[in-house]
């Protein structure tokens, strides 16, 4: 997974793609990670993270309130939201929405 300034994922989300949106001090986006790590092996789409204390009103105008947030981009728009611990499974649903 690769971690993204707001510039790189503004570019990003023009195609399909799933971004994390975590913080190092939150202890379910702590908890995510490796349920991340193993999606991403069998993902068909790039997951990105994006740390939330860089960039608050972003994450804010994103209707973001609550972490790990899951969002799903394709062509700049969103398609699907997950708040809070997700499996693997959970994961991998939510990138075929």
């Amino acid at each position: 997974m690769k971690n993204v300034t707001k510039e790189e994922l503004l570019t990003a989300i023009q195609g399909r793609v799933l971004v994390d949106f975590y913080a190092d001090w939150c202890a379910e986006c702590v908890a995510l990670t490796p349920f991340l790590e193993e999606a991403e092996k069998d993902c068909d789409i790039p997951i990105l993270r994006f740390h939330c204390d860089a960039e608050r009103e972003f994450v804010m105008d994103l209707g973001i309130m609550s972490i790990p947030a899951l969002l799903l981009f394709e062509n700049g728009k969103e398609k699907a939201r997950r708040i809070g611990l997700s499996t693997k499974e959970e994961i991998l649903e939510l990138t075929q929405k």
